[in-house]
């Protein structure tokens, strides 16, 4: 298939988000979208998973089985899982009216789709045996407005987004309002609907249900309309909510962490958010038109996934390699990683631990530009030392100076003024409770 790409059509095929392509009958609006959809459908697998993919919406099923032959030919393949090609009706039928219609109040029974006239006219009436002659009556619930049943059908009752048409025209008369809404609700409350009900009921589903309008935004981060024009109130109001559900460019997605504390671990929290996915190509967006700003925060987005941190034991031994490993290689920790290397000696520290320490404790008192938090964390071992904090006979207690001497540095690292009866529990804990001072 011949298509000839001028600067107008390159615009819209590398445009990506919210597009509006405008042009006039027979200018290949269709093939440009058959064009785009390979496109998308890498983009949406590149971006968001392999699970995910494209929606093009259309009107009619003679229009998407022609895009569906066009893109046949145009790029040799087939349209597959996990992109989708409907109507408009069948989009919304399919994957919001008939999974959740029960989470609309008005709906009673799983709805069945009744667009034709003469089907609808019968379902509010109902057919009663009187003395032998089968008559037709008003269904009770409409009795009332008996007076207008047979001036206005109620099979040409459809619902706006705040009110009520009848055979295309919006109702203003108080009473008759009333009436429409009656039909309505005993219609949806038999389980019947038209293709205008089932386009309310998603609406009204999507409206207060946002989890749903995430979730189907997320099966399908690109939706490309064909004829938008053609849309409805209602269908501008769906689209509506499908994109306020829809997430910025995501970064980086941060998921729960649980059961941190288990086996001695450094963390402060049992529960906290850590990074686990990160978007591999980033393309920076203009945020601000004077002197070229572009965003440069990434866009994080915490999900609700919960991941059970289950360490089969301690080990700690392992972290202490990952860290004194680094520092020979880089011969500098970073302050997160000092911080963390510190914690980890005060709570699961063993003899070779300490020794393996010195260099990286010296490395960190000769760098100028350690901040003076870190250079505090230097002193952790003797924190833990109740002798040095002046749990001793002589009441002698060890001052900043002293311990910045180089020889009682290295005395505190080897261990001489460890605690007396220290006992290493299971995790790794340090049990200072036989500690005796004589």
């Amino acid at each position: 298939m011949e298509y000839e790409v001028t600067p107008q059509r390159q615009a819209y095929l590398d445009a990506r988000g919210y597009t509006i392509l405008s042009a006039c009958p027979g200018s290949g609006k269709t093939t440009s979208i058959v064009r785009k959809l390979l496109a998308v459908s890498r983009f949406c697998h590149e971006q968001y998973g392999a699970h995910t993919g494209f929606a093009c919406l259309s009107f009619t099923n003679k229009a998407c089985a022609e895009l569906k032959q066009k893109y046949r030919v145009m790029h040799e393949e087939r349209l597959t899982f996990p992109n989708e090609v409907l109507t408009i009706d069948s989009f919304i039928m399919q994957y919001v009216v008939l999974p959740f219609w029960y989470l609309c109040d008005v709906c009673k029974k799983k709805p069945i789709i009744v667009n034709e006239v003469e089907v609808l006219e019968r379902i509010h009436f109902n057919n009663v045996l009187v003395k032998g002659t089968w008559r037709t009556f008003v269904a009770p619930q409409l009795r009332q407005y008996s007076d207008i049943v047979h001036r206005k059908t109620p099979a040409k009752v459809s619902r706006s987004k705040n009110g009520f048409f009848w055979n295309h025209n919006e109702v203003t008369n108080d009473r008759e309002a009333a009436y429409c809404e009656a039909v309505f609700t005993y219609r949806l409350g038999k389980g019947f609907i038209t293709s205008s009900d089932a386009l309310w009921m998603a609406c009204n589903i999507l409206e207060h249900h946002q989890n749903i309008a995430k979730a189907l935004v997320t099966r399908f981060p690109y939706i490309i309309v064909d004829e938008a024009q053609d849309n409805s109130e209602l269908h501008f109001e769906f689209f509506k909510l499908l994109k306020e559900a829809m997430l910025p460019e995501i970064d980086i997605v941060q998921m729960y962490y649980r059961n941190q504390l288990s086996n001695g671990t450094v963390y402060n929290y049992d529960k906290e958010y850590r990074p686990k996915l990160y978007k591999r190509l980033r393309q920076f967006e203009w945020i601000e038109p004077v002197h070229e700003m572009v965003q440069l925060d990434p866009v994080i987005y915490d999900s609700e996934i919960e991941i059970d941190h289950m360490p089969l034991s301690n080990h700690s031994r392992r972290d202490f390699g990952l860290f004194v490993n680094y520092f020979r290689k880089n011969k500098r920790l970073s302050k997160r990683l000092h911080h963390m290397y510190t914690m980890e000696l005060y709570i699961s520290y063993q003899d070779e631990s300490f020794l393996e320490a010195i260099d990286i404790c010296e490395a960190t008192m000769n760098d100028p530009t350690r901040s003076m938090d870190e250079l505090k964390e230097v002193f952790v071992k003797a924190e833990a030392s109740d002798f040095m904090k002046g749990i001793n006979d002589r009441k002698w207690m060890a001052t900043f100076d002293w311990m910045m001497n180089d020889n009682n540095m290295a005395k505190i690292l080897d261990g001489n003024y460890d605690n007396k009866g220290a006992v290493k529990k299971d995790n790794g804990r340090v049990d200072n409770s036989l500690n005796v001072f004589e």
